[in-house]
C-alpha cells in the first residue's frame, strides 16, 4: 500500500470517528430535548387539572382540553397534539380512560407506586401495540391520573436527523479521503524525487546530481540533507582520487631511481 493511499485512509478514518462522535452527541442531545418538550407538555396538562378531585369533573376537564385531530386513524394515535388520559381510582372501581387501545394505558408496578404514595409521579416511554407513547402518571387525592402523548412525530424527527447525519458522514469521509490523497500526493512528490535521485546515483555512480529544494518543511529539510550527503560523498571521492594521484606521483621517483640502479648493476 502506497504512502498516498495510507494517508487518505487515515484521513478518512479520522473524519469517520469525528463524525460518529459528533453524530452520537447531536442525536442524543436532540432526543433528550424533544422528550423534554413532550414531558413539559404533559406536566402542563397535569398542572391544569391537578386540583380536581371529583372523577366526573375530571372527565369534563379532560374532555374540554381534548386536542385530537379529526378523522379516522389506523392506530388511534392521531398526531403530536393528541393527549390521551386515564384515571385510576385507587383499589376501588375500574379505570376510566379514553385511550382507544385495548386495555387502556399501561398501569404496572411502577405506576402502582403512585397509588401507594411512595412516589408523586412517574414518567416513562411505553410501547402499546405499534404505538410509542410517553406516559406521565401523577397522584390525585382519589387515585392516579395518567396522561400520554404519542412519540410518533419525535421518532419521525429523529429518523430524519439520523438520515441527515449518515449522509453528512458519508460525504465527509469521502471528501476527507480525496483531500488526504491530494495532500499526500503533494507531500510525497519530494520523497519520490529523493527515491529517484538515490536510484540514479546507485546506478550511475554520479554524485553531481542534486534535488531542487523549494520548501522549508520536514520534507524540504530531508531533501536538503540528501543534497548535503551527495556533496559530502562527491568531496570524499575527489579527495580519494587526489590521494591516489599524489601517492602515484610520490612512488614514481623512487621506482625510477631503483630501475636505473638495477640497469647500472646489470
Amino acid at each position: 500500500m502506497s504512502f498516498r493511499v495510507r494517508i487518505a485512509l487515515i484521513s478518512a478514518a479520522a473524519v469517520a470517528v469525528a463524525f460518529t462522535v459528533a453524530a452520537w452527541i447531536t442525536y442524543g442531545t436532540t432526543q433528550r430535548e424533544l422528550i423534554k418538550e413532550v414531558d413539559a407538555s404533559l406536566q402542563q396538562r397535569i398542572e391544569q387539572i391537578q386540583q380536581t378531585s371529583n372523577p366526573l369533573e375530571l372527565i369534563a376537564v379532560l374532555g374540554a382540553f381534548d386536542e385530537r385531530l379529526s378523522g379516522p386513524f389506523d392506530r388511534g394515535v392521531r398526531g403530536f397534539d393528541a393527549i390521551f388520559w386515564q384515571f385510576v381510582p385507587g383499589a376501588t372501581g375500574p379505570a376510566i380512560t379514553d385511550f382507544p387501545g385495548e386495555g387502556g394505558l399501561p398501569f404496572d408496578s411502577l405506576e402502582q407506586q403512585v397509588i401507594d404514595g411512595r412516589v408523586t409521579s412517574v414518567v416513562r416511554t411505553v410501547d402499546v401495540g405499534d404505538d410509542n407513547l410517553r406516559v406521565l402518571t401523577t397522584a390525585l387525592p382519589t387515585g392516579a391520573l395518567q396522561v400520554a402523548r404519542s412519540l410518533a412525530e419525535v421518532d419521525s424527527t429523529l429518523e430524519g436527523l439520523a438520515s441527515v447525519l449518515r449522509f453528512s458522514a458519508l460525504i465527509g469521509v469521502l471528501l476527507a479521503g480525496v483531500v488526504g490523497y491530494l495532500v499526500a500526493r503533494d507531500a510525497a512528490r519530494p520523497i519520490g524525487q529523493l527515491a529517484d535521485a538515490a536510484e540514479h546515483v546507485a546506478e550511475t555512480q554520479e554524485l553531481e546530481s542534486r534535488i531542487d529544494v523549494a520548501r522549508t518543511d520536514e520534507v524540504g529539510r530531508l531533501a536538503g540533507s540528501f543534497n548535503a550527503m551527495l556533496a559530502a560523498l562527491e568531496g570524499s571521492r575527489q579527495q580519494q582520487r587526489r590521494l591516489v594521484r599524489d601517492a602515484g606521483h610520490e612512488l614514481r621517483t623512487p621506482l625510477t631511481a631503483l630501475r636505473t640502479n638495477v640497469e647500472l648493476l646489470a
